[in-house]
């Protein structure tokens, strides 16, 4: 058992106080000596979740004919919302909670983002000519 009362948090102090962004920071205050990006491609492949993430990448890429690094960069993002979403969904189901708020946003922002990619929306009819939609239309012409 741990020492420390019920009313203390071990990394950041006493919380009868409401927090703030100083009692978050380190100690010390320092930054890590060198910072590394975290990225999907330089994660370990031997992780399940790593291989489903970049198949549902590549999978999003190909559809959407992502020939630019921007459309790309959008396939990742919207592959992250999609696993973040399901992953409060399928908390929401387990655990009863659902805040709809955040959800929401998430949704919305992962909409924005397959329009930007030109994704599934209203289609353009073929064009025809006047004569061959009039006849289609069973009208006769003069």
């Amino acid at each position: 058992m741990s020492d420390t009362p019920a009313n203390v948090d071990r990394r950041f102090g006493k919380r009868d106080k409401p927090w703030t962004r100083k009692s978050r920071r380190k100690p010390d205050g320092t930054l890590p000596a060198r910072w590394e990006p975290k990225l999907l491609d330089s994660m370990d492949s031997r992780l399940v979740v790593v291989r489903k993430l970049r198949q549902r990448v590549a999978e999003l890429q190909e559809e959407m004919n992502a020939d630019s690094i921007l459309k790309r960069m959008l396939c990742d993002r919207f592959i992250f919302m999609q696993t973040a979403l399901e992953t409060a969904e399928a908390n929401a189901l387990q655990n009863g909670g659902f805040d709809p708020g955040p959800w929401t946003q998430m949704v919305n922002a992962a909409v924005g983002i397959i329009r930007a990619l030109g994704g599934p929306g209203r289609k353009a009819k073929p064009v025809q000519d006047l004569r061959s939609y009039v006849t289609s239309k069973g009208v006769q012409t003069a």
